[in-house]
């Protein structure tokens, strides 16, 4: 049975325990006039593991800094999956793009990504600087379950989240929890359902990332990644 796992960039608890969540990895993806690009990945012990959200809280930021700053395309976008690669013979840099994703690198891909929460941190990352995401009602983007091939861990065991250029250092300091859900599969799902339907109602994005947070804390693993 398909497990999900929700790269939560907060602070939940101290134990820690075995999961399926191994942790993240970032590698030179390629070499471009604006710098080098990074691609940074979730990785899994399972290729049908699932990342289905990355979320931050008040209490638990997620702090994304650079030396320098992050190259961003004129027409470019915060989310990955949103970028066309026909654009791409007209728009040769627009392929070096800083991003965010849930596995999918263009609007080829399979991830429809949602976000919440999110638009001061963009802004900021989308202006060529980092972010301490922190704010009280928390921020999140995030997809459907069994939504998107490109989510799952597949026979590498990885799930793309992010691409970043710069001609500086990076330091991305995020801590994940894991989920095997054999049996809690369902509960995710019905929770999800919720989420949206709370999203859909304009309910208070703090109450979206609690609940988050209060269903991370039944799990497991929770554990430190620095990638820099």
């Amino acid at each position: 049975m398909k497990r999900y796992l929700l790269l939560a960039l907060a602070a939940l608890t101290t134990g820690i325990a075995q999961a399926n969540f191994v942790g993240l990895e970032s590698e030179v993806y390629t070499e471009s006039p604006y710098g080098t690009v990074y691609r940074v990945y979730a990785t899994f012990d399972s290729p049908t593991d699932e990342l289905v959200a990355v979320y931050a809280l008040e209490t638990s930021p997620m702090v994304l800094d650079v030396t320098t700053s992050f190259y961003q395309d004129a027409v470019g976008a915060a989310l990955g999956n949103t970028i066309n690669p026909a654009f791409f013979p007209a728009f040769p840099s627009l392929e070096f793009d800083s991003w965010f994703t849930i596995g999918s690198a263009d609007s080829d891909g399979t991830s429809d990504i949602q976000q919440v929460g999110m638009d001061d941190a963009f802004a900021s990352f989308e202006a060529g600087g980092g972010f301490t995401l922190d704010a009280f009602v928390g921020g999140s983007f995030f997809l459907i379950p069994d939504a998107s091939a490109d989510a799952e861990a597949g026979a590498d065991g990885r799930v793309l989240i992010a691409q970043l250029t710069t001609d500086g250092v990076v330091n991305l300091t995020v801590i994940y929890s894991g989920m095997m859900l054999v049996q809690t599969q369902a509960i995710l799902k019905v929770y999800l359902f919720l989420f949206h339907l709370l999203l859909y109602l304009d309910v208070q994005t703090h109450l979206l990332t609690t609940m988050i947070h209060q269903l991370l804390k039944t799990m497991d693993l929770v554990r430190l990644v620095e990638v820099c």
